[in-house]
C-alpha cells in the first residue's frame, strides 16, 4: 500500500529544497503565509503546519512581528553540564577561534565587585569575539579574579584557550558554574561585530564560574539567536 504524503509535508519539502538550492538564502525572510497559500493553493492551516514543522527541524525560525526566516547553522549547548566553547565546537566538528578585542587590568566598579564578591580593587577585563568556522557566534566580556590568576597576560591568552590556561597553567579546577540568560536587543556596535541585522534575536548570558567557592570568572555574553540554541533535559 502506498502511503499518501500529506500536503503540509509536501510544502515543507518544497521549502527545504529552496533553502538547499539557495533560492531562499540564510537569514532571509521567506514568503508570508498568505503568499504561500496563494502560490500553492493551500489552506492557512496547511501552510502553518509546514512552517512549524520546519521551525521544529531548525530550518526556519520566527520573529514576532517580523516574519519567518531561514535559519543559519545552529550550535546547541547543554545547560546541564559545564562547557567550554572551544571544546564544544571541536566536539561538533567545527573550527573554534577567538578574536581578542581587548585585555586589560581595570579598576573594579561597584557593579562588578558586587557580582564577583572579591576584595581586589582591580580585575582583568577580557573582551572577545567567539567564532565557529570563522563565523562570529558570540560577543563576550569576561572579568577575571586577579588574586587567583596572578600575572595573566595577553601573550598567554593568544597562545591557548582561556580555560586551558586556567586549568593547566594555573592548576585551578572549576567547582561549579551558574548561568542566567534572557533575550536582549544588542547595541549597534555588537550587532556589527556579530555581522547580523537588528531583526535577529540574541540571548544574553551571565556566567559565574567558581573555584573553591570564590568567583573566578564572571562573563556576560551576547549569543546569536540564529546560531546558538541552549537546551536542558528534564528527568
Amino acid at each position: 500500500m502506498i502511503k499518501k504524503i500529506s500536503k503540509y509535508c509536501k510544502l515543507a519539502e518544497i521549502i527545504k529544497n529552496k533553502i538547499n538550492d539557495g533560492e531562499y538564502n540564510l537569514g532571509e525572510r521567506i514568503p508570508t503565509e498568505q503568499k504561500l497559500m496563494e502560490k500553492y493553493k493551500l489552506s492557512r492551516d496547511t501552510v502553518r503546519k509546514a512552517i512549524n514543522h520546519l521551525v521544529k527541524e531548525k530550518y526556519l525560525y520566527k520573529l514576532q512581528g517580523s516574519g519567518t526566516f531561514v535559519s543559519e547553522e545552529f550550535y546547541s549547548q547543554s545547560l546541564l553540564k559545564f562547557y567550554s566553547f572551544t571544546e564544544e565546537m571541536i566536539r561538533r566538528g567545527k573550527v573554534p577561534s577567538s578574536e581578542i578585542i581587548s585585555f586589560e587590568l581595570v579598576e573594579i566598579d561597584e557593579k562588578i565587585q558586587k557580582k564577583m564578591s572579591i576584595n581586589s580593587i582591580k580585575v582583568y577585563k577580557l573582551i572577545r569575539l567567539r567564532l565557529a568556522d570563522k563565523k562570529p557566534v558570540m560577543y563576550e566580556t569576561t572579568y577575571l579574579n586577579p588574586d587567583l590568576l596572578k600575572n595573566l597576560s595577553l601573550k598567554i591568552l593568544t597562545e591557548k584557550p582561556l580555560y586551558d590556561v586556567i586549568r593547566k597553567d594555573y592548576k585551578i579546577n572549576f567547582d561549579r558554574a551558574v548561568e542566567k540568560f534572557k533575550a536582549v536587543i544588542p547595541t549597534e556596535d555588537i550587532l556589527e561585530k556579530l555581522k547580523m541585522s537588528s531583526l535577529k534575536a540574541c540571548m544574553e548570558l551571565e556566567r559565574y564560574t567558581y573555584s573553591q567557592n570564590e568567583v573566578l570568572e564572571y562573563t556576560k555574553s551576547i549569543a546569536r539567536g540564529d546560531k546558538l540554541t541552549f537546551e536542558i533535559e528534564l528527568k
